[in-house]
């Protein structure tokens, strides 16, 4: 369970700080909810506690896999069409796993080094990115700018 003021991940969407929890009425079921405030927007969101999809914060040690991750360029990539990859990278982001989502990073990076990406590929990129950055960023106490700039020459 989360309290108040508490930093936590909603997936999909990054950090969140809980605003407070409320209880309401669904039917004849009463129901707590956390009102998540998103860092990176004006948007709020309601997660019901039976949910679980919040999760705390990843530890330093997590954080550095993920920059371990980032700068492994070996391997191949399954090449499955862009439907089929999208909705594979829509799953690893969903899951909320920053290990998971920095490998769709990696892994589109790295496409990117042997053909162009698409509108669709773009887009994938610049929300794992943000959603890899915003998490680093506070859980390494850096600012934004700086973990972006790490987390890109990885690929330079």
């Amino acid at each position: 369970m989360f309290t108040t003021h508490q930093i936590v991940v909603a997936p999909g969407h990054g950090l969140g700080k809980i605003e407070r929890i409320e209880t309401r009425m669904l039917g004849s079921n009463e129901k707590q909810f956390y009102v998540v405030q998103l860092i990176s927007s004006p948007m709020k969101i309601m997660v019901a506690f039976e949910n679980k999809s919040l999760r705390a914060l990843v530890d330093r040690s997590v954080a550095q896999s993920v920059f371990s991750i980032l700068s492994d360029h070996s391997g191949s990539f399954e090449l499955d069409t862009w439907n089929k990859r999208y909705h594979r990278f829509q799953e690893s982001i969903r899951s909320g796993d920053i290990v998971e989502i920095a490998k769709v990073y990696r892994e589109l990076m790295l496409t990117k080094k042997h053909k162009t990406l698409s509108f669709g590929e773009r887009k994938v990129v610049d929300q794992v990115e943000s959603l890899v950055v915003q998490e680093l960023s506070y859980v390494l106490q850096e600012p934004a700018h700086q973990i972006q700039t790490s987390v890109r020459n990885f690929f330079n």
